[in-house]
């Protein structure tokens, strides 16, 4: 039976204890290592895979024994300038945190608590930078979880490692936070994330996939990580047609194609929004909010048809 208790209390997981559960853990991750030396024959994302649930190991591993005071002061910091109104742990469960915007569970873990908090602040910040930008944000409560590990991820979401999360109406889950701070991914994910729900909720869910995920990639910064992409597939065709991009982010099954067509709409949309084109874009999305169609949408806010446009958004050129 779980424990609930206060995120400020001290948490003792439920483990092995000592030696015991130092070795058990020490071989589990020793497996994993040797299973990667002897990868010879498998395909790139399972040893992508194996590679992850390994690092996820080390890094729990390596975790201080404790919150310190330092630390648990700067829990309550974050929990009232975010105005966290609900928290609890459950032992062997794991955590919740929620203002009156979001929600974030965590897993169980001496200091996973620290991640949780972190998200929430992530998501917090993303909220107020829609706010700046379309002058509103989603009116719906969203529910994030963070994954206990990438098989969990896997086999709840079906998304392989080159996805962050996988958004379902107003609820995102997200990889392990542990690991997308390993990859050096954990404040781009988190807030695209969000960025990704809202502008489909602002737009009445109407938003096509390549100004959803690429007014995503434009708010949370990612155009450094995505230039790095292309960089994984030299001498590839990365120009795509506007139904190879949809077609791509749709079924994120090829973790190629699903990289080469997150880069060209977050290129569309970079193009479409210079100079007063942001403007125009905001209030497609507006527009598209209050029940209008999405080619009516984008000919009314740009005064040429869906097509034309992204014709025009298409003909960005390749690293410039």
């Amino acid at each position: 039976m779980s424990i609930k208790r206060s995120i400020f209390e001290v948490r003792q997981p439920v483990a092995l204890s000592g030696f015991v559960a130092r070795m058990a853990k020490l071989g589990l991750y020793l497996a994993l290592v040797a299973g990667l030396l002897a990868g010879c024959g498998k395909s790139e994302e399972e040893l992508e895979r194996q590679r992850l649930a390994a690092e996820e190991i080390r890094h729990r591993e390596t975790t201080g024994p404790e919150l310190s005071s330092e630390v648990m002061d700067s829990l309550r910091t974050m929990s009232r300038r975010y105005n966290v109104t609900h928290e609890e742990y459950w032992e062997g469960t794991g955590g919740v945190l929620a203002n009156e915007f979001v929600e974030v569970w965590y897993p169980p873990g001496k200091v996973t608590v620290t991640h949780g908090m972190y998200a929430l602040a992530q998501l917090m910040e993303a909220r107020n930078k829609t706010l700046r930008y379309f002058g509103r944000a989603p009116d719906r409560f969203l529910k994030t979880i963070c994954a206990m590990s990438m098989e969990s991820f896997n086999q709840k979401t079906g998304r392989e490692w080159w996805c962050y999360y996988n958004i379902k109406k107003d609820e995102i889950y997200y990889q392990p936070i542990d690991v997308m701070f390993q990859r050096k991914l954990l404040d781009i994910a988190v807030a695209r994330g969000y960025y990704e729900w809202s502008v489909g909720r602002l737009s009445g869910d109407k938003a096509p996939l390549w100004l959803r995920h690429g007014l995503a990639s434009l708010l949370s910064d990612e155009d450094v990580i995505l230039e790095t992409h292309l960089k994984e597939f030299p001498g590839e065709k990365i120009k795509m047609s506007l139904d190879e991009i949809e077609g791509a982010l749709g079924r994120i099954e090829n973790k190629k194609y699903y990289r080469i067509a997150m880069y060209n709409a977050f290129r569309m949309v970079r193009k479409l929004a210079a100079g007063s084109g942001r403007d125009q874009m905001l209030e497609a999305v507006k527009l598209m909010g209050e029940g209008s169609g999405r080619s009516d949408a984008f000919e009314t806010a740009y005064g040429m048809t869906y097509e034309q446009l992204t014709t025009d958004a298409l003909s960005f050129k390749v690293n410039q």
